[in-house]
Protein backbone atom coordinates (compact mmCIF):
# COMPACT_ATOMS: atom_id res chain seq x y z
CA UNK A 1 0.00 0.00 0.00
CA UNK A 2 0.78 3.55 -0.78
CA UNK A 3 2.68 5.72 2.35
CA UNK A 4 -0.26 8.12 3.31
CA UNK A 5 0.22 12.01 2.43
CA UNK A 6 0.79 13.86 5.72
CA UNK A 7 -2.16 16.30 5.80
CA UNK A 8 -2.40 19.75 8.18
CA UNK A 9 -5.75 19.84 10.32
CA UNK A 10 -7.54 22.28 8.12
CA UNK A 11 -6.50 20.00 4.82
CA UNK A 12 -8.33 16.81 7.36
CA UNK A 13 -11.27 18.44 7.73
CA UNK A 14 -11.70 19.40 4.09
CA UNK A 15 -11.01 16.04 3.21
CA UNK A 16 -14.39 14.22 3.21
CA UNK A 17 -16.11 17.43 2.13
CA UNK A 18 -14.66 16.50 -1.33
CA UNK A 19 -15.54 13.26 -1.31
CA UNK A 20 -19.28 13.97 -0.55
CA UNK A 21 -19.88 16.19 -3.63
CA UNK A 22 -19.59 19.57 -1.79
CA UNK A 23 -18.78 21.97 -4.14
CA UNK A 24 -16.16 25.15 -3.07
CA UNK A 25 -19.00 27.52 -2.06
CA UNK A 26 -20.51 25.24 0.29
CA UNK A 27 -17.40 24.28 1.81
CA UNK A 28 -16.09 27.96 2.30
CA UNK A 29 -19.57 28.60 4.02
CA UNK A 30 -19.34 25.58 6.73
CA UNK A 31 -15.88 26.87 7.43
CA UNK A 32 -16.38 29.97 7.64
CA UNK A 33 -13.62 30.93 4.47
CA UNK A 34 -13.18 32.62 1.42
CA UNK A 35 -13.76 30.36 -1.63
CA UNK A 36 -10.12 31.07 -2.90
CA UNK A 37 -9.02 29.77 0.44
CA UNK A 38 -10.38 26.47 -0.16
CA UNK A 39 -9.43 26.65 -3.65
CA UNK A 40 -6.20 26.69 -2.60
CA UNK A 41 -6.10 23.82 0.42
CA UNK A 42 -8.31 21.74 -2.43
CA UNK A 43 -5.30 22.28 -4.57
CA UNK A 44 -2.56 21.40 -1.95
CA UNK A 45 -4.31 18.37 -0.87
CA UNK A 46 -4.45 17.36 -4.56
CA UNK A 47 -0.67 17.49 -4.88
CA UNK A 48 -0.16 15.49 -1.59
CA UNK A 49 -2.00 12.46 -3.59
CA UNK A 50 -0.15 12.78 -6.67
CA UNK A 51 -3.21 13.76 -8.61
CA UNK A 52 -4.29 16.41 -10.76
CA UNK A 53 -7.95 16.43 -10.55
CA UNK A 54 -10.56 15.59 -7.61
CA UNK A 55 -11.93 12.66 -10.16
CA UNK A 56 -8.01 11.85 -10.83
CA UNK A 57 -7.44 10.91 -6.83
CA UNK A 58 -10.85 10.04 -5.67
CA UNK A 59 -9.57 6.64 -5.26
CA UNK A 60 -6.67 7.29 -2.94
CA UNK A 61 -8.60 9.81 -1.09
CA UNK A 62 -11.63 7.80 -0.48
CA UNK A 63 -8.83 5.10 0.38
CA UNK A 64 -7.26 7.24 3.31
CA UNK A 65 -10.61 8.37 4.64
CA UNK A 66 -11.87 4.88 5.26
CA UNK A 67 -8.65 4.26 7.16
CA UNK A 68 -7.73 7.42 8.41
CA UNK A 69 -10.35 10.01 8.95
CA UNK A 70 -11.15 11.64 11.57
CA UNK A 71 -11.99 11.69 14.63
CA UNK A 72 -11.53 8.04 14.72
CA UNK A 73 -9.41 6.40 12.25
CA UNK A 74 -9.69 2.84 11.56
CA UNK A 75 -5.96 2.59 12.10
CA UNK A 76 -3.90 4.79 14.08
CA UNK A 77 -0.55 3.37 12.75
CA UNK A 78 0.71 3.25 9.29
CA UNK A 79 3.68 0.63 8.87
CA UNK A 80 6.48 2.00 6.76
CA UNK A 81 8.71 -1.27 6.59
CA UNK A 82 8.05 -4.78 8.72
CA UNK A 83 10.75 -6.73 9.00
CA UNK A 84 10.10 -10.59 10.96
CA UNK A 85 13.00 -12.80 11.74
CA UNK A 86 11.86 -16.29 13.23
CA UNK A 87 15.26 -18.34 14.02
CA UNK A 88 14.35 -21.98 15.06
CA UNK A 89 17.07 -23.30 17.09
CA UNK A 90 17.18 -27.71 17.26
CA UNK A 91 19.36 -27.71 19.63
CA UNK A 92 18.23 -25.53 21.90
CA UNK A 93 14.56 -26.36 22.08
CA UNK A 94 13.93 -22.63 21.27
CA UNK A 95 13.08 -19.86 19.04
CA UNK A 96 13.36 -16.25 18.67
CA UNK A 97 10.83 -13.89 17.07
CA UNK A 98 12.09 -10.62 16.21
CA UNK A 99 9.74 -7.86 14.31
CA UNK A 100 11.15 -4.70 13.84
CA UNK A 101 8.30 -1.94 12.84
CA UNK A 102 8.40 1.31 11.08
CA UNK A 103 5.97 3.50 12.02
CA UNK A 104 4.17 6.77 11.08
CA UNK A 105 1.09 8.08 13.42
CA UNK A 106 -2.09 8.70 11.93
CA UNK A 107 -4.17 9.80 15.26
CA UNK A 108 -4.23 12.54 17.26
CA UNK A 109 -2.59 10.40 20.20
CA UNK A 110 -0.85 7.05 20.28
CA UNK A 111 -0.12 6.23 23.76
CA UNK A 112 0.23 2.86 23.90
CA UNK A 113 1.69 -0.16 21.65
CA UNK A 114 0.03 -3.38 22.15
CA UNK A 115 1.30 -7.02 20.85
CA UNK A 116 -0.77 -9.95 20.60
CA UNK A 117 1.22 -13.34 20.69
CA UNK A 118 -0.47 -16.97 20.33
CA UNK A 119 0.81 -19.81 22.58
CA UNK A 120 -0.25 -23.03 20.78
CA UNK A 121 2.53 -25.44 19.98
CA UNK A 122 5.16 -23.53 21.93
CA UNK A 123 5.26 -21.43 24.74
CA UNK A 124 6.43 -18.07 25.61
CA UNK A 125 9.40 -17.65 27.82
CA UNK A 126 9.90 -14.39 27.58
CA UNK A 127 8.51 -11.21 25.65
CA UNK A 128 10.53 -7.88 25.07
CA UNK A 129 9.08 -4.27 23.47
CA UNK A 130 11.82 -2.04 22.70
CA UNK A 131 13.90 -3.69 25.24
CA UNK A 132 11.65 -3.98 28.10
CA UNK A 133 10.53 -6.91 29.19
CA UNK A 134 6.33 -7.21 29.75
CA UNK A 135 4.01 -9.08 31.54
CA UNK A 136 1.27 -10.75 29.90
CA UNK A 137 -2.17 -8.72 30.51
CA UNK A 138 -5.71 -9.92 30.12
CA UNK A 139 -6.63 -14.12 31.18
CA UNK A 140 -6.82 -15.56 27.72
CA UNK A 141 -5.22 -18.71 27.43
CA UNK A 142 -4.06 -19.47 23.91
CA UNK A 143 -3.71 -15.66 23.16
CA UNK A 144 -1.90 -13.19 25.24
CA UNK A 145 -1.42 -9.61 25.01
CA UNK A 146 1.42 -7.67 25.40
CA UNK A 147 1.28 -3.67 26.46
CA UNK A 148 3.63 -0.80 26.98
CA UNK A 149 2.59 2.44 27.85
CA UNK A 150 4.91 5.42 26.07
CA UNK A 151 6.43 8.03 28.38
CA UNK A 152 5.83 10.58 25.98
CA UNK A 153 3.16 9.68 23.56
CA UNK A 154 3.12 9.51 19.75
CA UNK A 155 1.63 12.33 17.80
CA UNK A 156 -0.13 12.60 14.60
CA UNK A 157 2.63 12.85 11.71
CA UNK A 158 5.11 11.19 14.52
CA UNK A 159 7.80 9.20 12.85
CA UNK A 160 8.86 6.12 14.88
CA UNK A 161 10.26 2.53 15.35
CA UNK A 162 9.17 -0.26 17.48
CA UNK A 163 10.90 -3.23 17.93
CA UNK A 164 9.72 -6.79 20.29
CA UNK A 165 11.47 -9.93 20.54
CA UNK A 166 9.24 -13.43 21.62
CA UNK A 167 11.45 -16.16 23.19
CA UNK A 168 9.70 -19.41 22.49
CA UNK A 169 10.14 -22.85 24.31
CA UNK A 170 9.25 -25.71 21.64
CA UNK A 171 10.61 -28.41 24.02
CA UNK A 172 6.66 -30.47 23.53
CA UNK A 173 6.79 -29.74 19.66
CA UNK A 174 10.47 -30.00 19.00
CA UNK A 175 9.67 -32.50 16.09
CA UNK A 176 6.16 -32.22 15.68
CA UNK A 177 4.92 -31.13 12.64
CA UNK A 178 4.22 -27.38 12.42
CA UNK A 179 3.89 -23.72 11.55
CA UNK A 180 5.18 -20.44 12.41
CA UNK A 181 3.12 -16.80 11.45
CA UNK A 182 3.48 -13.17 11.08
CA UNK A 183 1.00 -10.45 9.93
CA UNK A 184 0.87 -6.67 10.13
CA UNK A 185 -1.87 -5.57 12.24
CA UNK A 186 -1.71 -2.17 10.24
CA UNK A 187 -1.84 -1.13 6.50
CA UNK A 188 1.65 -1.34 5.09
CA UNK A 189 3.89 -0.50 2.40
CA UNK A 190 6.77 -3.57 2.58
CA UNK A 191 7.24 -6.30 4.15
CA UNK A 192 9.80 -9.11 4.89
CA UNK A 193 9.16 -12.05 6.94
CA UNK A 194 11.85 -14.85 6.99
CA UNK A 195 12.21 -18.54 9.06
CA UNK A 196 15.94 -19.71 9.99
CA UNK A 197 16.60 -23.23 11.38
CA UNK A 198 19.72 -24.14 13.06
CA UNK A 199 20.80 -27.08 14.84
CA UNK A 200 21.91 -30.24 14.12
CA UNK A 201 18.66 -31.27 12.27
CA UNK A 202 16.54 -29.20 9.30
CA UNK A 203 12.76 -30.41 8.41
CA UNK A 204 12.34 -32.76 5.60
CA UNK A 205 9.93 -29.98 3.80
CA UNK A 206 9.45 -26.44 4.66
CA UNK A 207 6.94 -24.13 2.38
CA UNK A 208 5.11 -20.98 2.63
CA UNK A 209 1.42 -19.76 2.38
CA UNK A 210 -0.74 -16.89 2.67
CA UNK A 211 -3.83 -16.95 4.28
CA UNK A 212 -7.23 -14.59 4.44
CA UNK A 213 -10.08 -15.34 6.71
CA UNK A 214 -8.43 -18.79 7.13
CA UNK A 215 -8.87 -19.43 3.43
CA UNK A 216 -5.76 -20.17 1.52
CA UNK A 217 -4.90 -17.58 -0.96
CA UNK A 218 -2.52 -16.19 -4.20
CA UNK A 219 -0.86 -13.65 -3.62
CA UNK A 220 0.94 -12.35 -6.24
CA UNK A 221 2.55 -9.21 -4.26
CA UNK A 222 4.80 -12.12 -2.56
CA UNK A 223 8.63 -13.20 -3.50
CA UNK A 224 10.22 -16.18 -2.27
CA UNK A 225 13.43 -16.88 -1.44
CA UNK A 226 14.50 -20.15 -0.21
CA UNK A 227 17.12 -22.87 0.96
CA UNK A 228 17.19 -25.47 3.10
CA UNK A 229 17.22 -24.11 6.42
CA UNK A 230 15.86 -20.77 5.72
CA UNK A 231 13.16 -19.18 3.20
CA UNK A 232 12.27 -15.57 3.23
CA UNK A 233 8.89 -13.55 1.86
CA UNK A 234 9.29 -10.09 0.43
CA UNK A 235 5.87 -8.55 0.32
CA UNK A 236 5.16 -5.18 -1.75
CA UNK A 237 2.03 -5.40 -0.87
CA UNK A 238 0.47 -6.65 2.84
CA UNK A 239 -2.67 -6.74 3.74
CA UNK A 240 -3.85 -6.13 7.45
CA UNK A 241 -6.47 -9.24 7.11
CA UNK A 242 -3.72 -11.59 6.20
CA UNK A 243 -1.56 -13.62 7.47
CA UNK A 244 1.65 -14.89 5.93
CA UNK A 245 2.75 -18.15 7.12
CA UNK A 246 5.74 -20.79 6.80
CA UNK A 247 4.66 -24.56 7.23
CA UNK A 248 7.24 -27.40 7.77
CA UNK A 249 7.37 -31.33 8.17
CA UNK A 250 9.88 -33.19 9.94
Amino acid sequence: MKPPPKLTPREQEILPFLTSGANRSEIANHFGLSAETVKRHTRNILVKFGAKTLREGMWDISDYLNNYGLPDPLYPLFAHKVIAEHVYDVDTRTMTVTHAHSFQCMTDRYEKTEIAVLEDDFVVNSVFIDGQEISPSGDEVERKKYVLTYKKAKMQGDYFDRKYVVNFDTSEHLFKDTYSSAWTAFPAAYMEFSIHFQGHRVPDQLWSEVQQNSVKIIDKSVEIEKAQNFSKLIIRDPKPNRIYMFRWIW
